[in-house]
């Protein structure tokens, strides 16, 4: 880490604190533009895919593709990050992964893009990443003093989520502007960020002193993280999120066949991922230099409300049912991405709309009154609740029944 006369009076450092570095700088704005090509390239890789083969099947095959080298070579990974000289091994991840990411586009724009291309692509793209991403997070700590370290991590952590809801946009926007050669195009420049921020930067990444052979260093890694119960707490829950928190390809087919709103719809519920990440960031940043425990009692108190509208919801023992509403098959990009956000939300609203009609003597019987009144052209003199509008602004009916 780097000196600086912060570390000696840590109560100086501020909520941005870690961009007063230049190195800091170039390397988070350049990962930034890098990865918003990665969430473009990402969205289009998936529209294609289910383009080329209508197949829920093979569009999941895609993310066993990705995650074959990503485990078994994420075991050793951290072991060259730690033995070579980390700028430099970026250098080259990133002119690898544009190369194939330009070669992509290129037989996509020609139009000999078959499933197996993705496929080998995807391979390949993801066992360099698994070099690529412990290189770089390997960095950070170098860039700032240790004083800085806890607010550089903060903004790292929105490196992914801030692209996480710009990116898919992007992505969506290219595609109906360019098809998917446009956004694999655009990822492939954006490469050229890092690799130019890399080159700039003066501070040195050499590779520490080796005491041990490779095989005994990656075994060190292990040992310690089954060590210390807090990492390898955390290590196994990201594991479990990332196995089972990834919905690409659920998104893709609920743009596609549910909601039919096509490559820009389907980059807007792409996009609807990072906004509560970037939130959960931007508070966290926001708490500045707090005390671990401020901080805690702080998120604490989020997640006690947040907590709080998930008991009544359970307690009401309700059970949602979405289907297709007739009259609603042209919904456009901006419903689809509405109704996807605002699922969780009706849960919220049901507990106190008056019932009406034929469905008064059910619960929540008006929110299914005015739901079924959308999808039929009927309306009833409930119209003001916004439990009713909420209900109105998806494309799909709701049918609400107790357990």
């Amino acid at each position: 880490m780097t000196d600086d006369p912060t570390a000696a009076n840590p109560q100086s450092v501020g909520r941005l604190a870690a961009f007063r570095y230049r190195d800091f700088r170039l390397f988070w704005f350049s990962l930034f533009i890098s990865n918003i090509g990665t969430w473009m390239q990402m969205t289009a890789t998936n529209w294609l895919l289910y383009q080329l083969t209508n197949s829920p099947l093979q569009l999941g095959l895609n993310g066993v593709f990705r995650a074959i080298p990503a485990i078994a070579l994420g075991l050793i990974s951290g072991t060259f990050a730690d033995r070579y000289d980390r700028k430099r091994l970026l250098l080259w991840t990133q002119v690898i992964l544009g190369v194939l990411t330009l070669g992509l586009g290129i037989l996509d724009q020609a139009g000999h893009i078959q499933a197996w291309h993705i496929y080998l692509f995807t391979f390949i793209s993801s066992s360099v990443g698994s070099f690529d991403g412990p290189a770089r997070q390997a960095l950070f700590p170098s860039l700032v003093p240790r004083a800085v370290l806890p607010n550089a991590v903060a903004l790292n952590s929105l490196l992914w989520k801030g692209a996480a809801l710009l990116g898919p946009t992007f992505g969506g926007i290219a595609i109906a502007a360019m098809g998917t050669a446009g956004a694999f195009y655009a990822n492939a420049v954006s490469f050229l960020a890092v690799v130019v921020a890399l080159l700039f930067m003066r501070a040195p990444s050499p590779a520490r002193e080796r005491q041990r052979d490779f095989l005994a260093e990656t075994k060190a890694g292990f040992s310690y993280i089954v060590s210390q119960p807090v990492i390898l707490g955390l290590t196994v829950m990201e594991a479990f999120a990332s196995v089972f928190g990834l919905d690409h390809a659920m998104l893709t087919i609920l743009a596609s066949d549910v909601f039919r709103v096509g490559a820009h719809g389907f980059g807007f519920l792409q996009s609807s991922r990072g906004v509560g990440a970037v939130i959960g960031s931007s508070l966290f940043i926001a708490m500045g230099n707090r005390s671990l425990w401020s901080r805690f009692r702080g998120l604490r108190s989020i997640a006690v409300i947040s907590g709080g509208a998930g008991a009544a919801r359970l307690r009401r023992r309700y059970r949602y049912h979405l289907g297709r509403c007739p009259r609603h098959d042209h919904a456009n990009a901006r419903s689809g991405k509405i109704s996807w956000a605002c699922y969780g939300c009706v849960s919220t609203e049901q507990s106190w709309a008056p019932p009406v009609g034929a469905n008064r003597n059910r619960p929540g019987g008006a929110l299914v009154g005015r739901a079924r009144s959308d999808c039929h052209g009927r309306r009833d003199h409930h119209d003001h609740d916004p439990a009713h509008r909420l209900a109105h602004t998806g494309n799909s009916k709701i049918y609400l029944g107790s357990t």
